[in-house]
C-alpha cells in the first residue's frame, strides 16, 4: 500500500498596497518574501496505513487552518483531523485559526489502489502581507 502526495498552495494573492510594488518599481519588495516552498516546506512518510505529514513554517509566515482541503485519487481515507491552531486577527477575514512554526498531522488510509495520490490544498501568508 503506497500513496503519493501532491501539495497545492491556493493561488497567490497579494494584499492591496497604496505603493507601487511592481517589479519595475523602485520600491519593489520581491526579495522580502520567501518562495512558497521555502515559506512552507513539507515532508511526509508512510507507515502501513498511515501517511504522516509535516509542514515546517518559516518565521514570519503562517498557514490558515480552514484552507486545508484533501482530495484522493484511487485512495480512500478517513477525514483528516488538524490541530486546533491559534487565533489570528486577519484584516480581511476577521479572527482565523492559523498554524505557525510547525504543523503535523496523519492521514489514515482505508484503501489504496494502484496509482493512488492525495492532493492537499492550503493557503498561507507572510505577516508582511503576501498570501500564497
Amino acid at each position: 500500500m503506497l500513496a503519493a502526495l501532491t501539495f497545492f498552495p491556493v493561488e497567490a494573492q497579494e494584499k492591496q498596497s497604496i505603493f507601487d510594488i511592481s517589479d519595475s518599481s523602485l520600491f519593489s519588495n520581491d526579495d522580502e518574501f520567501l518562495k512558497v516552498d521555502q515559506a512552507f516546506s513539507f515532508n511526509f512518510y508512510q507507515q502501513n496505513n498511515q501517511l504522516n505529514v509535516t509542514f515546517d513554517i518559516a518565521p514570519g509566515y503562517y498557514l490558515y487552518r480552514h484552507q486545508f482541503k484533501f482530495k484522493g485519487n484511487n485512495v480512500t481515507f478517513t477525514p483528516v483531523t488538524l490541530a486546533k491552531g491559534i487565533d489570528h486577527e486577519d484584516e480581511f477575514f476577521g479572527v482565523q485559526k492559523i498554524f505557525t512554526e510547525q504543523l503535523s498531522f496523519t492521514i489514515n488510509l482505508e484503501q489504496v489502489d494502484s496509482n493512488a495520490s492525495i492532493k492537499i490544498k492550503y493557503q498561507g501568508c507572510a505577516e508582511k502581507g503576501l498570501c500564497y
